[in-house]
């Protein structure tokens, strides 16, 4: 941002969605070998839901190679925590 303040609710729209999804999933994939003992947890918060949905496509998309390394669970609106369906709609996510 221009004050110098980092941000996880700005969209920036500049096209670059791609390299921020492939960076996010490398550093998913090298998380655990830094950190072993810690699971790894995050959701989308923004007005729209677009962040989660852009989420849960992206483990969808990738979750044959996430589910090498990691038990995907999903948590549904209800805090309901469950394995990951690509089917159903979650608010969160917990990789362990």
């Amino acid at each position: 941002m221009k004050d110098g303040k980092l941000s996880d609710t700005n969209f920036s729209n500049n096209s670059d969605l791609r390299q921020i999804l492939a960076t996010t999933i490398q550093t998913l994939m090298d998380y655990p070998e830094i950190f072993p003992e810690r699971t790894i947890f995050f959701q989308g918060i923004d007005d729209k839901g677009r962040r989660i949905s852009l989420y849960q496509k992206a483990i969808t998309k990738y979750y044959s190679i996430l589910a090498i390394d990691f038990y995907i669970i999903g948590i549904t609106g209800n805090s309901i925590e469950e394995e990951f369906e690509p089917l159903n709609e979650y608010v969160a996510f917990w990789l362990k």
